[in-house]
């Protein structure tokens, strides 16, 4: 019986390091309300996709995607908040302009950050399961 092969480790390691390369490449970073919302939109259509169809491919994609867009924020999130403590520092802006884009910034990381659970829950509620007795899978 040969073995089957499974790229999941090799997607979720790929998804993470192209997240994490986007984040370091960009730097500080403050998203525009397209990126902003492109993260959740596109791990929703992927969780959503996990719910209609399942099959290995689609949850081939979620899982790059949930990869990517977690290791995007956990590195672009530190990056960031260090850039804005430079220019702070450094006082090329000014503590109000500053402070607006503090204030500006979390609730589009929260939006951001708002795909990964939910995309975490589809592809653990509809994860394989192991075969029963009779060959089919399990409830």
């Amino acid at each position: 019986m040969a073995t089957r092969f499974s790229a999941a480790p090799l997607l979720w390691a790929l998804g993470a390091t192209a997240g994490g390369s986007l984040a370091l490449v960009l730097d500080a970073y403050v998203p525009s309300p397209g990126v902003t919302l492109a993260f959740p939109v596109a791990l929703g259509t992927f969780s959503l996709g996990m719910v209609v169809a399942g099959t290995d491919e689609v949850r081939a994609v979620l899982s790059f995607a949930i990869a990517f867009a977690a290791a995007f924020l956990v590195v672009s999130i530190p990056l960031t908040w260090l850039g804005l403590a430079r220019l702070g520092a450094l006082e090329v802006l000014s503590e109000a302009r500053l402070s607006g884009l503090r204030g500006e910034l979390l609730p589009k990381w929260i939006t951001m950050a708002a795909g990964v659970p939910v995309g975490a829950l589809a592809l653990w509620r509809y994860r394989r399961r192991p075969a029963g007795p009779t060959g089919k899978p399990t409830l």
